[in-house]
């Protein structure tokens, strides 16, 4: 039941933020490390990629993909939390602890995401 609780979590949360990243892409590009090219359109990448993964949660031959989409995603996101931790005069508005909370949550969403990797879709339980 948790997990099935947690797959909604994070499903939604992908969801939520890959759809955002279409709606509101200045919030994402203006924490891109200067040293990546093409902001914007590793913005709308990665937010399509977001909602991919997310609705792939749901869908029981994807699952295991989708979570190692997510697991990648979110290593491939390190460079901007670490890029804003190390710079939090440019990110003035977010308290410097939750810039550093944010590193070690995305360690949790890794691990999270990787009890997804280990489902056996043949098993009935791996339906949640």
């Amino acid at each position: 039941m948790l997990k099935k609780v947690f797959k909604y979590l994070l499903a939604g949360l992908f969801l939520f933020s890959g759809i955002n990243h279409f709606i509101n892409p200045q919030v994402f590009t203006d924490i891109m490390p200067p040293y990546l090219p093409f902001h914007l359109e590793l913005v709308y990448l990665s937010g399509l990629f977001e909602i991919l993964c997310g609705v792939g949660l749901f869908i029981r031959g994807y699952r295991k993909i989708a979570a190692w989409g997510i697991v990648l995603m979110l290593m491939a996101f390190f460079p901007v939390h670490f890029y804003m931790y190390s710079n939090p005069e440019k990110f003035s508005d977010i308290p410097e602890s939750l810039l550093l909370v944010r590193i070690f949550l995305q360690f949790g969403l890794i691990y999270l995401a990787f009890t997804y990797t280990r489902i056996n879709e043949s098993n009935s339980s791996a339906s949640l």
